[in-house]
C-alpha cells in the first residue's frame, strides 16, 4: 500500500509550527501594542515573554488538537481552529475595550489649568523653571527609570500593581498614573479608577512632553505637613529652593512623594531614612553618585527644620 502524503505530522513538526505560528502572534501583538501606546518600544525581556507567551499558548493548543484527533481524527482540526478563532477574538476583544476606553475618559488637554488650579487652591508656589537634574534623577529612582522610555504605563509595572493589590505590596503606578489620580480622580480607589486612570496616563503621555509632565507632578503632589508642591517642601524641610536641594534632601524629596505618612521624618524617622538610603543607593548604582557621595549622603541628617 502506498505510503499517504497526507499522514498525519509528527510531534516535532507540529511543535515547530506552534513555535512559528506564536512567533508570528506574539510579534503582532507587540507591534500593535506600541502603535496603540504611542510607539514607546517594549524591552527585550517584555517582547521575549510575550513572544514565549503565545509560543506556549500556539503549542498547547497543537498538541490538545493532535491529542484530540487520535480518539476523533476527523475533528481534530476544529479544535485547532476554535483556539486560534478564540485567540483572535481575545485580542479583538481587547483592543476594542482599550479603544473604548481611551474614547470615553477624558481628553488630557486641560491638565496644566487643572495642575495650576490645584496649586491655587493650595496656596502653593509653582516651579516655573524645569525639575533639577538632581530631583529628576531621585524620583525616578523612586518610582521607575522607564519614565521616558514608558507611553505612560508600564507593563511590568501595571502585573506588579496588580499582584500587590491582590495579594499586598506590589510595583507602583507610572508618574502620569499618579498625575492622572492627582488631576481627575481624586479620592477614588479601585480597580474601575486604576483603569481609567492608566487609559489617562497614556493620554498625558501622548499630550505633553516628559519635562512639562514632571513639573506638572511636582507642582501638585503632596510632600507631607501642608507642603503642596517641590517650591513648599523644599522650603519646609529644608530652609531652602528647590534649585539648592542636595542629592540627600532630593532623595528624602522623593520618598516623601511615595508616601508622605509613611515615610514622615518627623514621625517615622526610621523609615525615612531608610528608604532615602535605598534611593540614594539606586543612584549610586545608575551612576549618578560615586560610592563615596552616596555614603556622604547617607550620613546627612534627615530634614533642616525646626
Amino acid at each position: 500500500m502506498p505510503h499517504s502524503t497526507n499522514a498525519p505530522s509528527t510531534r516535532a513538526d507540529r511543535l515547530l509550527g506552534a513555535a512559528g505560528l506564536g512567533t508570528c502572534l506574539g510579534a503582532l501583538v507587540i507591534r500593535g501594542t506600541e502603535k496603540l501606546l504611542g510607539g514607546a518600544p517594549f524591552s527585550t525581556s517584555e517582547s521575549i515573554a510575550v513572544i514565549g507567551a503565545t509560543v506556549v499558548a500556539a503549542a498547547a493548543i497543537s498538541e490538545c488538537a493532535a491529542q484530540r484527533a487520535r480518539l476523533r481524527s476527523q475533528r481534530a482540526g476544529r479544535w485547532l481552529w476554535r483556539g486560534l478563532i478564540a485567540t483572535g477574538a481575545a485580542l479583538a476583544l481587547l483592543g476594542t475595550a482599550t479603544g473604548g476606553l481611551l474614547a470615553l475618559t477624558p481628553k488630557a488637554a486641560d491638565a496644566e489649568a487643572r495642575a495650576d488650579a490645584q496649586t491655587e487652591a493650595h496656596q502653593a508656589e509653582d516651579l516655573e523653571s524645569a525639575v533639577p537634574a538632581n530631583v529628576t534623577a531621585a524620583l525616578l529612582a523612586a518610582h521607575g527609570t522607564r519614565f521616558y522610555r514608558a507611553p505612560g504605563i508600564d507593563p511590568t509595572g501595571l502585573l506588579q500593581l496588580a499582584r500587590g493589590s491582590a495579594t499586598g505590596p506590589g510595583g507602583s503606578p507610572t508618574l502620569e498614573q499618579q498625575l492622572a489620580r492627582t488631576l481627575y480622580t481624586p479620592g477614588r480607589a479601585g480597580p474601575a479608577a486604576q483603569i481609567e486612570q492608566a487609559a489617562l496616563a497614556v493620554k498625558l503621555a501622548r499630550t505633553y512632553p516628559k519635562p512639562r509632565l514632571l513639573r506638572m507632578y511636582v507642582n501638585t503632589a503632596a510632600f507631607g505637613h501642608g507642603c503642596w508642591g517641590l517650591p513648599a517642601a523644599a522650603a519646609g524641610y529644608f530652609h531652602t529652593t528647590p534649585d539648592r536641594l542636595d542629592w540627600a534632601q532630593a532623595a528624602l524629596i522623593a520618598v516623601l512623594s511615595q508616601g508622605p505618612r509613611t515615610n514622615d521624618p518627623f514621625t517615622h524617622p526610621g523609615a525615612a531614612a531608610t528608604h532615602r538610603n535605598q534611593i540614594l543607593a539606586r543612584l549610586a548604582a545608575t551612576g549618578h553618585l560615586t560610592p563615596a557621595q552616596a555614603r556622604r549622603s547617607e550620613a546627612a541628617p534627615l530634614t533642616h527644620r525646626g
